[in-house]
């Protein structure tokens, strides 16, 4: 099979020649060919005709995150009941005439707006905050991200997880190493409960959501749709767990158990 390969290099004439830049470009060739990336043997150049290189237009990935971050708020926005007339005095704050044109926009474009204007953390707060006149029961759980950044025991998992798994419809469980008279403890992790008992890995960013530090930018500011969290199944189903509180806390082990 032969490759043809079109490579442009480019050149000051004040600081490098045109020689100078055919012997780096042969120098870079070699250092591949002793890479075993290809026979060097096989290689011609053959000088082309001289022209002026395109301009590089290098990519935003800043635009790129602000875009992101903008359908990302906008989505849990629509999940939790907000509509773009929602939205429209606080749009309408932020700024009255760039506000006016915002609100003909969807809550996509309004949502951008309001970060571009006001800050992430302040969107952030408004869509915690802010009650819709139709919210729906995922609205609720909202105001849990970083519920469990100082830890948790089998009470705290109960409170959390049960709001978690009522709003979102989705059931989402904890699976601890023991359980004795102390209670469950040990290694902890959180799970997805499919129908049949089959325990799935949980996803979506629902655990660093409700573990992160508030003010730690890895700590997500929304999790992901419920529809996301279920993951790859696992080797566990409740029916190898031993031991079971009824609401939302297994454990592998239970020492309690007469051997």
């Amino acid at each position: 099979m032969t490759t043809h390969l079109a490579v442009t290099v480019y050149y000051d004439n004040e600081r490098t020649t045109q020689e100078l830049a055919i012997a780096d470009l042969h120098r870079a060739l070699d250092e591949a060919q002793h890479a075993g990336h290809f026979n060097r043997r096989l290689i011609d150049i053959v000088i082309g005709d001289d022209h002026d290189p395109e301009p590089f237009t290098p990519q935003d990935d800043d635009a790129d995150d602000a875009t992101d971050l903008a359908e990302s708020f906008a989505q849990w926005a629509e999940l939790v009941g907000f509509t773009p007339e929602d939205l429209d005095e606080a749009v309408h704050d932020a700024a009255s005439r760039s506000g006016s044109d915002t609100n003909n926009g969807d809550v996509t474009a309004q949502i951008q707006y309001l970060i571009e204007s006001c800050g992430a953390e302040a969107v952030r707060d408004e869509l915690i905050d802010g009650v819709p006149d139709n919210p729906r029961p995922l609205h609720a759980a909202s105001r849990l991200r970083s519920a469990l950044r100082d830890g948790y025991d089998d009470s705290r998992v109960n409170s959390v997880l049960g709001q978690i798994s009522m709003a979102a419809n989705v059931r989402v469980v904890c699976v601890w190493d023991k359980y004795d008279r102390l209670g469950f403890h040990g290694d902890s992790n959180f799970y997805i409960e499919a129908t049949g008992g089959r325990l799935l890995e949980l996803q979506g960013g629902v655990w660093p959501w409700l573990n992160g530090e508030p003010d730690d930018p890895d700590t997500p500011h929304f999790p992901a749709p419920p529809d996301k969290w279920p993951g790859p199944p696992t080797p566990m189903s409740i029916s190898t767990l031993a031991r079971h509180d009824g609401l939302h806390n297994y454990a592998a082990h239970d020492l309690e158990r007469p051997a």
